[in-house]
């Protein structure tokens, strides 16, 4: 792992982190809104529109910095709803855990730029159940010559 790989993590933590941030307000008025019009089904609402809006952009952070991602609909719910998952984990242990016992301004800039590599390597971590798959030329090439001398060998020549 080299200093690229480093960056890498980090501006994939950072968009994450401020993508949470500006998710938090947005988020905040949609699922009032959709409680007060539907009660616990708008509650429920909310919550899977923000882990497909998350599992959606991580696929797109991904895709840009590391690899290809599956992205159909219920590639990007699971994916959304397992960085979620691991989003809460990682911020608890790494910002709000701190903050709670500590609170400052030091501890703020130090967990922010902590949780940004963390972030980071964990929407890749998760991101890569995801990756698609592919052959590159040589091993498609190496796959159609042995299904060629397979095909040559059970078939007898007369």
């Amino acid at each position: 792992m080299g200093w690229e790989d480093l960056i890498k993590y980090f501006v994939h933590g950072l968009v994450f982190h401020l993508l949470l941030v500006v998710l938090f307000f947005g988020w905040v008025f949609v699922t009032v809104a959709l409680a007060v019009v539907g009660a616990l089904i708008g509650l429920i609402l909310a919550i899977g529109l923000l882990i497909l809006i998350i599992g959606f952009a991580n696929a797109i952070v991904t895709s840009r910095l590391w690899f290809s991602v599956k992205s159909g609909f219920w590639d990007i719910l699971f994916h959304g709803l397992a960085f979620f998952v691991v989003l809460l984990i990682t911020e608890g242990v790494f910002v709000w855990t701190p903050q709670h016992f500590a609170p400052s301004l030091l501890t703020t800039v130090i967990t922010f730029v902590l949780a940004c590599f963390v972030d980071g390597y964990a929407g890749r971590w998760v991101a890569s159940f995801w990756q698609e798959e592919y052959l590159p030329d040589y091993e498609q090439q190496a796959e159609a010559a042995n299904a060629e001398w397979r095909q040559e060998k059970v078939q007898p020549r007369f």
